[in-house]
């Protein structure tokens, strides 16, 4: 019985019990003893103190037979830092008996089977799986976005493993999005591609953006990703390449420097501008008519 405690993270059913012959008399005095303890799922008991782990192992016992974690789940089982989500996500197959309860997010699905789940272990979803769960499952596009990036950023899951996971989803709200972002990681993106700025500019009302205009620095000559040198704005699109610790350096630099030159210097991650476009091109509206634009597209 230890041995089975130890393998599901201190957790047994009690059916599992009694299937090793363990009577209810004994499992009454190991609780007595202090020995074991219940949990707030009925049927479990939990054999030894490790928290978190108890917490998933127990999720998944009250949840079905086949039940398993997915989404944000899987992947804080994984290791994922950074990316808080208090209910535990659960998934099982359609039409799966199913047990509801508090705290617990139980998700039926036909896009995702027994191959999806990792071999050993907890019983979750594969990683790549996972990312792809919590992305859909995400309550806006910019959760989605974040549970796509983070765990390919943080090496839980590999960018060409989550593409592959990605293509099984036919029909999505978040399926355009989701592509666009994934792409940008795979591809390293250094910024949004010029034509699809501009259309951004052109949907939002903006005026028409010169396009990497050049620029001399006391650092050299550098092109910028976008500029408006009618009113002084320049603005640069960062990829993923812009987490590493050299480009952050250059990029700092650069911006003071077109600052001291009397530019007003605009940073947005590529992410941000597939995540939230609305938010991102109405701030630079902003910038651009603080510094004299009448709000009236130029002709």
């Amino acid at each position: 019985m230890s041995e089975l405690a130890d393998i599901q993270g201190g957790l047994v059913r009690v059916a599992q019990l009694r299937e090793l012959g363990v009577s209810r008399g004994r499992q009454r005095a190991q609780v007595a003893g202090g020995r074991w303890s219940c949990v707030p799922y009925r049927g479990v008991l939990l054999a030894h103190d490790d928290e978190q782990l108890s917490r998933w192992w127990s999720a998944v016992a009250v949840s079905g037979t086949d039940a398993a974690l997915g989404g944000i789940t899987a992947l804080h089982a994984a290791g994922l830092e950074g990316y808080c989500e208090e209910r535990m996500h659960i998934w099982v197959r359609k039409s799966s008996r199913v047990v509801r309860t508090n705290g617990i997010v139980v998700h039926e699905t036909r896009r995702w089977n027994e191959v999806d789940v990792m071999p050993a272990g907890i019983r979750r979803s594969t990683s790549s799986v996972a990312t792809i769960q919590a992305a859909l499952w995400a309550s806006t596009p910019r959760q989605a976005v974040l549970a796509l990036v983070m765990p390919v950023q943080q090496r839980i899951a590999r960018a060409a493993d989550v593409a592959v996971e990605l293509s099984r989803v036919k029909r999505h709200r978040y399926a355009a999005v989701l592509r666009a972002a994934l792409g940008d990681v795979i591809d390293g993106a250094q910024s949004l591609n010029e034509l699809d700025f501009a259309a951004l500019c052109r949907s939002h009302g903006l005026p028409e953006p010169t396009r990497q205009l050049v620029a001399r620095t006391p650092e050299g000559r550098c092109y910028l990703d976008v500029s408006w040198d009618r009113y002084g704005v320049a603005l640069e699109v960062n990829g993923i390449g812009h987490g590493r610790v050299e480009q952050i350096l250059k990029d700092n630099f650069r911006a003071i420097d077109l600052q001291l030159r009397g530019e007003t210097v605009i940073e947005l991650s590529v992410l941000t501008l597939r995540a939230r476009p609305d938010e991102a091109m109405a701030r630079v509206g902003a910038v651009l008519r603080a510094r004299g634009w009448s709000g009236v597209r130029d002709r």
